[in-house]
C-alpha cells in the first residue's frame, strides 16, 4: 500500500522486531526517493526488552545485512546500552544511510512505558500504548503517514483511526511481507487483531 500524497505534516513509524524495524526504515527511504516528503519523523516504540534470539547484539552491529544499508561511518558504541525496542529503533536509525536531506527532518522518538495488569504481570507496550505515548507530547493536528508492513496494514489503520483525535487525517501505508516470512497463521491472527 502506497501513499496517496507527497506531502504530509507526521511520518509515524511503527515499533518491530529489528528485522522489521530496518525493512520499515528502508520503505520510508524509497518513499522519500519517490517524492514523499514531510515535517516531522515519529518513532513509535517502547519498552519492549529485546528478543535475545530474534535481536542478538551481533545483529544489532551487522553491517553486511542487505535490509537497510549502513553508514559506512558507522560505529557500534556502548553495546549493553541496547536493551529495549525503543534503544533498538534509535540505533538502526543512527546506522542507516539516508538520503542527506531525509536526516535533516526533526525526528522523535516515542519510548511507551509497559503496562501492569491487575493481576500484575507486565505487558509489552501495544500499538495503543504508543499512539496514546505520543498524544500525551500534544504533537500538532494535520496530516499523518503511518508506516507498517503487511499484513499488519490494515490493524495498525484501525486502531490509529481508533486512537487519534478527529483533528488528525491518518494514512497507512507497508510493502508487502517477503515471501519467506509467510504464513497462513500470521495472516489469520493478524485478521483476528484487526477484527477484534
Amino acid at each position: 500500500v502506497y501513499p496517496r500524497q507527497k506531502q504530509y505534516d507526521h511520518v509515524l513509524v511503527h515499533g518491530a522486531n529489528l528485522i522489521a524495524t530496518r525493512a520499515r526504515i528502508a520503505f520510508l527511504i524509497k518513499l522519500w526517493l519517490d517524492g514523499v516528503r514531510f515535517n516531522k519523523l515519529v518513532f513509535l516504540t517502547g519498552a519492549r526488552m529485546l528478543d535475545a534470539k530474534q535481536e542478538p547484539l551481533a545483529a544489532l552491529e551487522d553491517k553486511a545485512q542487505t535490509i537497510l544499508p549502513v553508514r559506512p561511518d558507522w560505529q557500534f558504541d556502548a553495546p549493553m546500552a541496547y536493551k529495549t525496542e525503543t534503544d533498538m529503533t534509535k540505533l538502526v536509525y543512527d546506522q542507516a544511510l539516508l538520503p542527506a536531506e531525509l536526516r535533516s527532518v526533526p525526528v522523535q522518538f516515542v519510548d511507551a512505558a509497559p503496562t501492569v495488569a491487575a493481576d500484575g504481570t507486565v505487558k509489552r507496550p501495544t500499538t495503543v500504548d504508543t499512539l496514546v505515548t505520543w498524544l500525551r507530547g500534544n504533537p500538532v493536528p494535520g496530516t499523518c503517514l503511518f508506516i507498517s508492513n503487511q499484513p499488519f496494514v490494515g490493524y495498525q489503520d484501525s486502531i490509529t483511526r481508533t486512537v487519534l483525535q478527529s483533528a488528525f487525517t491518518i494514512e497507512t501505508v507497508g510493502f508487502a511481507i517477503p515471501a519467506p516470512y509467510e504464513s497462513v497463521s500470521l495472516y489469520l491472527d493478524s485478521l483476528a487483531r484487526w477484527l477484534y
